[in-house]
């Protein structure tokens, strides 16, 4: 419903949804990515809250902010990979820029609930933080939200990355943000590690935490 690849309209998007519904579907993944904000749009104008009893759950992604396009600036890190994908332009002008650091992850939160209509995210992913810099930013700046526990509320939260970062080369300062971002998390919260090693060069690591609201 974000319109890869091809358009998807609006009638389409919602009877999609609704036959998920139907068929006991109530858990739903979408990102900012995805149609530069358009999936969480239409998730926020055609999912209910609930579901014949059963509460409709709603995972999305940080790591990207959505701009219109006269908006962008040349500091702005634009992926120009987003338009060879998605066909939007029907529907908007907007396009997503990455940024994975505190301020971003914030902002990018901020502008999801906002999209999906709802005050809290069931679930928060990292999303392609597969880069050195990106991956600095995002265990800076997911490591700082969990410490800074303002309101004691609580969802749930994950970050991925690729492990190949970690096994190829072993990064000393990476490896140091990692085992401090670690040790902030085993102190605070009960952890959920799950690391599966495909057979090639890139492994994963999905990391599931109860965190504070944003």
């Amino acid at each position: 419903i974000g319109c890869l690849y091809k358009e998807v309209g609006n009638d389409q998007a919602k009877e999609a949804l609704d036959e998920a519904l139907k068929c006991g579907i109530t858990h739903f993944d979408t990102a900012p990515w995805y149609g530069a904000g358009l999936s969480e749009t239409r998730f926020g104008e055609y999912l209910p809250k609930e579901y014949n009893g059963k509460k409709v759950v709603i995972s999305t992604k940080s790591g990207r902010v959505i701009k219109e396009k006269s908006k962008v600036t040349e500091k702005d890190r634009v992926e120009t990979g987003y338009s060879d994908g998605f066909k939007t332009d029907k529907y908007h002008q907007n396009i997503p820029v990455a940024i994975y650091t505190h301020e971003g992850v914030v902002e990018s939160v901020r502008q999801s609930k906002q999209r999906l209509k709802r005050d809290f995210i069931d679930c928060l992913r990292q999303h392609d933080a597969e880069d050195e810099e990106r991956y600095a930013e995002a265990i800076d700046a997911y490591s700082r939200l969990i410490i800074s526990d303002e309101n004691n509320e609580n969802y749930y939260s994950s970050i991925y990355h690729s492990l190949a970062y970690l096994t190829t080369g072993l990064y000393v300062k990476r490896l140091k943000n990692w085992l401090k971002y670690l040790k902030s998390l085993t102190k605070k919260f009960s952890i959920l590690l799950f690391i599966k090693i495909f057979l090639g060069p890139v492994s994963y690591t999905h990391l599931t935490l109860p965190t504070k609201r944003i």
